[in-house]
């Protein structure tokens, strides 16, 4: 892991790594490698340093908002009120997500369990079935970068399943980079939009989809599912021009 890091200038190399048996190792006495998360959810990473309480406090303190797991001295999880001892602090943090940029157009983001989507997702959808996603929450964000120029004019097109029927109407909002594409109220169960995006666009994007009347599946007399339901998306993709039927 450090040689990987170091070689691919992630890591400076005056940490420098070992190889064999210890080759999670710096030669300043660091760790840095996988780490099983421990919500058990995504991928991980720890990142150790050998030292005393008092050396290692400050580290502690800053980068704690963002650990998941902390050990000190290793395998003895961090007690708070530790003021003297040495040894290996290990943090855990989750790794980051890869958001990989968009080159040429057009572009499609799957939502199915086979699809692409987990690059794109940054919150709000349940998990991914062989057709697509459904929303958990009221709010869905999805991110996107854009390789430099952007090729205009370009469009977004959503296709997706609702959770909707006419005792209960769905109403979606869509934002992109904070600006209304458009709001529409849905009593059937599948749609498809289409968005002008190129006044909009940016290098790195957000779309957001609010979903304020989501509901479960079991209110409304389908099944015992108790998520609570809004939005079930299939695809979202990129375009340079709509194709008519």
């Amino acid at each position: 892991m450090p040689q990987y890091l170091e070689e691919n200038g992630y890591l400076d190399k005056s940490f420098g790594y070992q190889t064999g048996q210890a080759n999670n190792w710096t030669q300043n006495g660091g760790w840095v490698g996988q780490w099983t998360c421990p919500d058990g959810k995504g991928e991980c990473f720890g990142v150790g340093l050998v030292g005393d309480i008092n050396t290692l406090k400050p580290i502690i303190d800053k980068y704690k908002p963002q650990s998941l797991q902390i050990f000190f001295p290793y395998p003895k999880v961090y007690d708070e009120n530790t003021s003297t001892g040495s040894g290996q602090l290990l943090m855990i943090f989750r790794a980051p997500k890869i958001n990989p940029v968009i080159s040429s157009i057009p572009f499609s983001i799957d939502f199915s369990s086979s699809g692409n989507s987990s690059m794109f997702i940054d919150k709000g959808f349940c998990s991914a079935e062989p057709w697509g996603a459904w929303s958990c929450a009221k709010e869905e964000i999805i991110l996107f970068n854009l390789s430099e120029p952007f090729q205009e004019p370009l469009y977004m097109k959503l296709d997706f399943n609702i959770l909707a029927n006419e005792n209960h109407p769905q109403t979606f909002e869509f934002y992109l980079n904070n600006n209304l594409l458009g709001r529409k109220t849905y009593t059937e169960t599948h749609s498809d939009l289409i968005f002008d995006i190129s006044n909009v666009v940016q290098k790195e994007n957000k779309l957001i989809i609010k979903i304020p009347d989501a509901t479960t599946p079991k209110s409304l007399g389908i099944n015992e599912d108790t998520r609570e339901l809004g939005i079930g998306l299939i695809k979202v993709e990129l375009l340079n021009r709509i194709l008519k039927n």
